[in-house]
């Protein structure tokens, strides 16, 4: 009992306390060691265990701990299970937690395990009446656990006390656990410690009095004032509950005839049912209505509501802190200084005045109590944080923004979704300013933004198809809108799909998409529907939102990720998704991360930087391409203070400000002053950072120093677009004359190919030869990119990354593979001119974008340092009850000059058989029908079709598929296994064949890669 002795002499030498009568500070005291008339009591077999308290997004660190309101649950006639109260206790627990949950306050229901006999014990036989009914033997039997009861009791309520003695204390017990609440009330009383004990709650309490002080209980209906218990009755009464005060008062229900607290000339049988009914609808309002009174009681203690002020440097603060519950008339409650820091005052009335010249953390000790009635005061610490105003800049996606001095945010780039927070879905290329001032923190993950004003609070804006903006609706908002009520958080981190925020208090929450379980909650799923609190009980100082992966750095330095870790971002040395904190491996300590899709990389409190994940591009920085799953160090020399990453590049801040980035640079990652296609270890960008650095997609800001790298859509902010540059060869090719459906349908199969190949030029002996007459191998791929409308909100495949993103990482696998000839199949426009953009116009992409967006879907691409182009055209096929335009080429390789046929078809899918027929009729035909002029055929593309694929194009024409098969002579055997994805070829052999769903692949699209070797002797 040290503990609790030395924290009331700390008590007694603060009272009495100031603005309070003497009574008032003496019960301060008393109420802090209320545990000491508990010293006494041995242990017992019975003991008290914790169930997991109830918090809001507002209940503080400390209060996890020590949470508002500590209920103590005491079962009795059979009741309850190890720390689980029974359905008696649970219906007023339950209720309390509730009510508590929606008042923002916080309940820790501890449970007194103690074993109790059901009541029909008491009985010696079901005969007649009740009361007539009761063996004393069995009664004896009965009562025995109310004594082991009492001291595991008091045993938890001084425990409690001692280590949180600002703790308000509720009691509630049934059948035998009321027994002991009745007792433990009454010893409280008589030490006069009842000054922590709020209340309490005795259902079917066997040791109720007559004419109680606790007034005539609750009950369906309830049993008479003029009524005793069942232990009061037949043994010695211990007297009553302790009369109601200002802040104190005990709730009694008890059903008339109950045989436990009411027994009469009821039938034993229904009497016994009676006390056994507590937990079922038949007491569901007498239950509710007990708890509410409860309740009331413990609501007059005020709990502050505000645990941090933020403000700005040299800015005057005048913050009136909230409060729950109090007096219910004005004041609610009065507030005390206890430490309060230079330039700074607290006022009785809770609000909070002064100027700050230095950015810090300035904690305020004060006590809290309400005025009338009068409570015990509390202590408590409200932080004020100050900062210097941020005039930085935060990328993400396509988007940028930032907080100026005077606190307003401004952001620029694209607007589709409401993303820049102006009203408007307009792209801007200059900043425009977001509605609403009392900006300190912004962040963009490019479809939406959030941001943190002065005051705490939490907003954001832009898309909400996962519940991006913190609710459980989807309505899209152009405005800043509040998420919760909070007004202690310091800062948030914003992704493409989902969001992290930290608060006071060293909680995170995430909220958002979390299929990927990147909300970091314990469980996957589509999304959330208010902000889940990640899991563990660290101190988090920061977070970071990228891609579908989350980070946090801890109090302790620790690094811990998780969400999607096919690239291994998470950095635990797994390529295993995970959807709690992991701690990064390494043993390193890291004061500030950064995380994008498939990479992260962190700062360490002496200045390294350390990146891992994916590295295609040199993202890494340690001079190699070779995903890591475990950090590695980034060589670079000097110290640095913070980290930020792209898609496909990183920059670091040194300590003097300049700016050194790796990876890609075909968009100018790399800063303005690097040169070349990219580096995989740090160059000098050309630009000084006065803070931070953060990445979008394929640009980066830091504060000081503006934003560089890709502008296709404004997000540099400069009033441009620009295009990146490329090489700009003209198409050799005319418009293609178009065939239309009616025509197409008319014709069939057979003209249709015949009028699309009648402008072909002849195929001389030299192009059937080779000049060389060198064999030609050349790496085929088919690769359906998953459509962009697809990934789009509103599009069926959602949980994708966006068209953009997956541009580059198409990118990585054609140039992984080597493949010089790639079949298309579902591009958008967007995405051929992303692709054409992220392969650095190395490709040839036909027909492209210059048909209109039927023709795109198919198109095929070719590496121009090996083919040219000989003719071109394309073949009207049917596609969803319409038709398309599908592409065919005839190449030439460079190197050999030998030439090639090439056709690559996307058909119809589902149910539309006859669409996929004729598509398939169509592509024999070609085959056939050119097969004349003694040039090998290629044929790709998702046909949408497995066997039937084979039979109905291979066999007839004596072609061959890249995954295997037979169909020389007349045979006609399928492979093994089969994609919908075909590289068939005539003339050739394949060998080296890939059927890739790799985890590249699958966060790429939803089909597998098939790439192959095809050998022309």
């Amino acid at each position: 009992m040290t503990p609790v002795r030395a924290r009331t002499r700390r008590i007694r030498k603060e009272s009495p306390v100031t603005g309070f009568a003497p009574r008032v500070a003496q019960l301060a005291t008393v109420g802090l060691v209320a545990g000491l008339l508990l010293a006494g009591a041995t242990s017992a077999p019975a003991q008290a265990d914790p169930a997991q308290p109830t918090q809001s997004p507002a209940s503080s660190k400390k209060a996890t701990a020590c949470a508002n309101l500590l209920v103590v649950a005491v079962d009795g006639n059979g009741q309850g299970k190890k720390d689980t109260p029974g359905q008696a206790v649970s219906a007023i627990t339950n209720k309390l937690r509730s009510t508590a949950q929606k008042q923002g306050r916080s309940v820790t229901v501890k449970r007194v395990r103690i074993s109790t006999p059901g009541a029909v014990v008491t009985l010696r036989t079901k005969r007649g009446a009740g009361a007539s009914a009761v063996s004393k033997a069995g009664l004896k039997r009965w009562k025995k656990p109310i004594r082991s009861g009492v001291k595991a009791t008091r045993k938890l309520v001084n425990g409690q006390l001692g280590s949180c003695p600002d703790q308000q204390v509720m009691l509630v017990g049934y059948a035998q656990g009321a027994a002991v609440v009745h007792q433990v009330l009454q010893d409280l009383d008589k030490k006069d410690a009842l000054g922590k004990v709020v209340g309490a709650v005795t259902v079917s309490d066997p040791t109720r009095v007559r004419k109680s002080s606790a007034g005539r209980p609750l009950g369906s209906p309830a049993a008479a004032k003029n009524s005793e218990g069942i232990l009061t009755r037949f043994t010695k009464s211990r007297g009553d509950v302790p009369s109601a005060t200002d802040t104190f008062g005990a709730v009694s229900v008890c059903h008339k005839g109950d045989l436990i607290c009411n027994p009469s000339k009821v039938a034993a049988t229904k009497a016994l049912k009676l006390s056994l009914s507590y937990g079922s609808k038949y007491s569901r309002s007498a239950m509710r209505t007990a708890a509410d009174r409860a309740w009331a009681r413990a609501a007059l203690w005020p709990v502050p509501t505000t645990q941090q002020v933020v403000a700005s440097v040299k800015t005057p603060i005048s913050s009136q802190l909230g409060v729950a519950g109090g007096s219910t008339t004005a004041p609610a409650a009065r507030f005390t200084p206890v430490s309060v820091p230079a330039g700074l005052s607290l006022s009785e009335t809770g609000v909070v005045s002064g100027q700050l010249d230095a950015p810090g953390s300035y904690p305020i000790t004060y006590t809290l109590a309400g005025v009338s009635p009068a409570t015990v005061p509390t202590t408590h610490v409200l932080t004020v944080l100050v900062r210097e105003p941020s005039s930085g800049a935060a990328a993400g996606g396509q988007s940028s923004c930032a907080v100026r001095p005077d606190g307003t945010a401004w952001c620029q780039g694209r607007n589709d979704f409401g993303q820049l927070g102006d009203g408007t879905t307009t792209l801007r290329v200059s900043p425009v300013q977001v509605v609403g001032t009392g900006w300190a923190r912004i962040s963009t993950g490019g479809s939406f933004t959030c941001g943190v004003k002065l005051d705490g609070t939490l907003w954001c804006w832009g898309l909400n198809n996962f519940g991006q903006l913190g609710g459980a609706d989807k309505v899209t908002s152009v405005l800043p809108r509040q998420v919760g009520t909070g007004t202690t958080w310091s800062d948030v981190s914003a992704s493409w799909q989902h969001a992290c925020a930290t608060m006071a208090d060293g909680s995170a929450w995430c909220w958002g998409q979390n299929e990927r379980g990147q909300l970091g909650g314990g469980t996957n799923g589509a999304r959330s529907t208010a902000p889940v609190r990640v899991l563990g009980d660290q101190v988090w100082t920061s977070v970071t939102a990228g891609g579908w992966t989350s980070c946090g750095t801890t109090s302790s330095g620790t690094a811990y990720c998780w969400g999607e870790n096919s690239m291994g971002s998470v950095g635990d040395g797994t390529i295993t998704n995970r959807n709690r904190p992991t701690v990064v491996t390494g043993g390193l300590q890291f004061s500030q991360l950064s995380a994008t899709w498939g990479r992260t990389c962190g700062v360490t409190p002496t200045g390294q930087v350390w990146c891992w994940g994916e590295n295609s591009n040199g993202e890494l920085g340690n001079g190699t391409r070779t995903n890591s799953a475990k950090p590695v160090q980034v060589s670079a020399s000097g110290s640095y203070t913070s980290v930020g990453t792209a898609v496909t590049a990183s920059c670091a801040v040194r300590t003097d400000g300049q700016v050194l980035c790796w990876g890609d640079n075909r968009y100018g990652q790399l800063g303005p002053a690097a040169s070349g296609s990219g580096s995989s270890t740090p160059v000098a960008a050309g630009v000084v950072a006065t803070g931070k650095v953060t990445g979008g997609w394929l640009h980066l800001c830091a504060e000081g120093a503006g934003c560089w790298g890709a502008n296709d859509v404004g997000q540099l902010g400069n009033g441009t677009i620009t295009q990146a540059s490329m090489p700009a060869a003209a198409a050799t090719w005319g418009p293609v004359p178009a065939v239309s459906t009616q025509q197409m349908r008319k014709w069939g199969p057979t003209k249709v190919v015949k009028n699309a190949i009648a402008t072909r030029p002849d195929v001389s002996a030299k192009a059937r030869r080779g000049s060389k007459r060198d064999a030609m191998a050349v790496e085929v791929m088919t690769f359906n990119l998953l459509g962009s409308q697809h990934t789009a909100p509103g599009g069926a495949r959602p949980n994708f990354a966006p068209g953009r993103v997956r541009a580059e990482w198409a990118k990585n696998l054609i140039n992984q593979r080597g493949s010089t000839l790639i079949g298309l199949s579902e591009p958008q426009p967007d995405q051929i001119t992303s692709l054409d953009v992220a392969t650095n116009g190395d490709f040839t992409l036909y027909p492209g974008n210059s048909m209109g967006y039927d023709a795109a879907p198919q198109s095929v691409m070719w590496k121009d340092s090996e083919w040219s182009l000989v003719w071109g055209t394309t073949l009207q096929m049917p596609f969803m009850k319409s038709s398309r335009p599908q592409a065919l080429v005839r190449l030439k390789n460079r190197s050999t000059g030998r030439e090639v046929y090439w056709v690559n078809a996307h058909l119809s899918p589902g149910k539309m058989q006859d669409d996929r027929d004729k598509g398939m009729e169509t592509i024999k035909q070609v085959v056939k029908q050119l097969g004349g002029d003694g040039l090998p055929i290629l044929v790709t593309g998702d046909l949408n079709e497995h066997v039937k694929a084979f039979r109905r194009i291979a066999c007839p024409t004596q072609m061959n598929a890249a995954v295997g098969g037979n169909t020389a002579g007349n045979k006609c055997q399928p492979p093994a296994a089969m994609r919908v994805d075909w590289i068939f070829g005539k003339g050739g052999t394949f060998d080296n064949t890939e059927v890739n769903q790799g985890a590249q692949v699958r966060r790429t699209t939803d089909h597998a890669v098939v790439s192959s070797r095809f050998t022309v002797q």
